[in-house]
């Protein structure tokens, strides 16, 4: 099997080539699709087995330091009325750690691989491709002063409001997957280095087809990060690196570049997204009759309340 591109030998029923990212228009057959769910639980079993020390530490530095730097700058300039030059801080300091998140990401591909990695490879990363890693946040940027932008302008911003309600969350649902493979694929050194719209639609490409499994594996992971909360974020110290690493083994297979296969059976990544979905919807519903409930409550306390103060007016008469 050859790439109708650029020739490069595939095997057989690749998805796309992993050379230059062309579709291959082929479907995997049913029996492969049933075997989602044990496919994944291979990827995450094997993110386990992996060895995170150096990933951990890195993780318990970044957590760590961004939370205690920001508690320091909110202490301080709270006092001193710097409100505004406190969120300004804490804006820079967001995206210093999703500068170096970007690293974490670089060396969990690494670490998928069986590679060694130091902590000086987790924060050096990022600098090795500056320039595209700028790009990505310039494209961020660009939507979202675009859209604001749109909000400013008469009856405009009412057909963007309107077609908001439906049209961001089909967006994100459809877009943020490609936006996650191309960090990947930035902090891959084995990729070729392409130009960043170049490497743009080579994401697109690569998560074509496999959005129901990149969400399937998302969620997948909803029970640890509850169990993360209910451990005042300590878990998370640990979760973030095999989060990372189970999300670069599927990097990985989508280029054709490993394989797993599924030694048991599982949930399919459709029941994984819909259990999700139900729950969050029968979450919302209790919330909204909660909060029902709280308004009747309050109003039926405001009706019934008896001032216990007798107030009493004196008259007076100016002659």
């Amino acid at each position: 099997m050859f790439c109708t591109k650029c020739g490069t030998k595939l095997e057989e029923n690749s998805k796309f080539c992993h050379n230059c990212g062309q579709t291959t228009n082929v479907t995997p057959k049913k029996n492969e699709r049933h075997k989602s769910g044990g496919i994944r639980k291979a990827i995450k079993k094997d993110a386990i087995s992996r060895n995170k020390k150096t990933l951990i530490l890195a993780t318990l530095l970044i957590l760590g330091g961004s939370l205690v730097f920001s508690f320091i700058v909110q202490t301080y300039y709270t006092i001193s009325s710097l409100k505004t030059l406190a969120t300004i801080i804490d804006i820079l300091l967001t995206i210093v750690t999703s500068f170096v998140g970007f690293g974490l990401i670089g060396s969990a591909i690494e670490v998928s691989r069986g590679n060694e990695i130091t902590l000086y490879n987790v924060f050096a990363k990022p600098f090795k491709n500056i320039k595209n890693i700028l790009l990505y946040y310039l494209l961020i940027v660009l939507v979202i002063v675009g859209y604001s932008i749109l909000l400013f302008i008469p009856f405009i911003n009412i057909i963007v409001i309107m077609s908001s309600i439906i049209a961001i969350p089909v967006l994100l649902i459809y877009f943020y997957p490609v936006l996650d493979i191309l960090i990947y694929l930035i902090m891959d050194e084995d990729q070729e280095k392409l130009p960043f719209l170049e490497t743009l639609k080579k994401a697109n490409k690569i998560v074509n087809g496999h959005r129901v499994e990149y969400y399937g594996m998302i969620f997948s992971f909803i029970g640890w990060f509850i169990l993360g909360i209910l451990t005042l974020g300590i878990l998370y110290i640990w979760l973030i690196p095999y989060v990372t690493i189970s999300m670069a083994n599927m990097y990985r297979t989508w280029i054709n570049e490993t394989k797993f296969e599924a030694t048991e059976t599982g949930m399919t990544n459709g029941t994984v997204i819909g259990l999700t979905a139900g729950g969050y919807a029968i979450f919302i519903f209790m919330a909204f009759i909660a909060g029902i409930m709280y308004a009747l409550i309050n109003e039926i306390e405001i009706e019934n309340y008896e001032d216990p103060y007798v107030y009493t007016y004196n008259e007076y008469t100016t002659t």
